[in-house]
């Protein structure tokens, strides 16, 4: 009864043709975007400027103790500045994207900084 009646409409009324077929168009072609955070468990760490975090495209480039402080799982396309601010939230002075993913970390120059030399083996 309602396919009938969904006919009669589309059949007596085209722009409805139109206003369907634009709207599932609009509605395909946009992407779900998503960010979801895991904390790891350390921490908290203080909040920092977002300025400040260093993008590594590699674990050996970094210089420095680090902890691992959390990920950043994305779905879809998400901006830099996205993840940028999460990680500023958490504390992580230091990103590497993982695939899609992006690992937070917070990296100590000196063993005085950040969290206790227990927390990161030193």
């Amino acid at each position: 009864m309602f396919q009938n009646t969904f006919s009669k409409l589309i059949y007596k009324y085209p722009m409805y043709k139109i206003i369907i077929i634009l709207s599932l168009l609009i509605t395909s072609c946009t992407p779900i975007s998503s960010v979801r955070y895991v904390d790891f468990g350390i921490g908290p760490f203080p909040e920092i400027n977002s300025n400040k975090i260093e993008i590594y495209n590699n674990i050996l480039d970094i210089q420095g103790k680090y902890v691992e402080v959390g990920v950043v799982i994305v779905k879809g396309e998400i901006s830099i500045e996205e993840i940028l601010s999460v990680a500023s939230q958490h504390g992580a002075n230091g990103v590497i994207k993982d695939g899609k993913n992006y690992l937070l970390l917070n990296i100590h120059t000196q063993p005085s900084e950040g969290i206790n030399n227990d927390q990161i083996g030193i």
